[in-house]
């Protein structure tokens, strides 16, 4: 019984993030679309602990592994994928529409692959390609900055998709945090910056959440040009 349950904690976190988007899903079709990016930011943060969890309980699964893939399709490629296009894609017509097709697809192409490719559920690995949450985060972050009265136009958006969605199905390495290895000083300096990054984003958490995305999203494409060629 005790077992099962250990198993069972991982997936409740999963199933948490799909009940944010399902949520969001609702609040999208009554057109609030900050509400929708603040619970697609929620289930980000669901589905990171979801993983995390799992290796520290040691109960990670292909049943959970193939249950987190069916949730982040839906949560992260689906819905960001809507939400973009009613938000502001939908002024481009069929290039909206035809772009949003594209980041779905791409989206779950990159699901499959990481699911496939996943020998051990145990061990975190690098990440081939940008993941799906950080796409979604995206989506969500700059849809929340222009709710602050930092509009931008159709055709940024539409470009920006599309960087997200090719990023995904690309080779380009993005490292988890927790298997970088850092000397000591530099991980107080960490510690230090995260404190801080807590400290702003009590003021100004859409504004944080929008520079820790993009951050995210061009480490690996930096990382693979200052990695020397012998090593790539």
């Amino acid at each position: 019984m005790r077992n099962s349950i250990r198993y069972i904690i991982p997936n409740l976190f999963t199933a948490g993030s799909l009940v944010l988007g399902l949520i969001g899903l609702h609040y999208l079709r009554m057109n609030e679309y900050s509400i929708t990016a603040w619970l697609l930011a929620a289930s980000i943060l669901m589905d990171g602990l979801d993983g995390k969890i799992a290796r520290w309980l040691h109960a990670s699964s292909r049943f959970g592994c193939w249950f987190d893939t069916i949730s982040d399709f839906l949560v992260f490629g689906v819905l960001p994928g809507i939400l973009v296009y009613f938000y502001q894609l939908n002024k481009l017509q069929i290039t909206g529409l035809i772009l949003t097709g594209f980041y779905i697809l791409c989206g779950g192409f990159r699901l499959i692959r990481f699911t496939i490719k996943t020998a051990s559920l145990s061990e975190k690995k690098p990440f081939i390609g940008l993941p799906i949450p950080a796409a979604a985060g995206w989506v969500a972050s700059f849809i929340l900055i222009q709710s602050s009265s930092f509009p931008v136009s159709p055709l940024f958006t539409a470009f920006s998709m599309l960087m997200v969605s090719l990023l995904m199905i690309s080779k380009i390495i993005y490292l988890p945090l927790e298997i970088r290895k850092f000397p000591y000083p530099l991980n107080l300096l960490l510690v230090g910056v995260l404190i801080i990054i807590m400290v702003a984003a009590i003021w100004k958490t859409s504004w944080v959440f929008f520079v820790l995305i993009i951050i995210y999203i061009i480490s690996g494409p930096v990382s693979g040009l200052l990695q020397p060629p012998g090593n790539q």
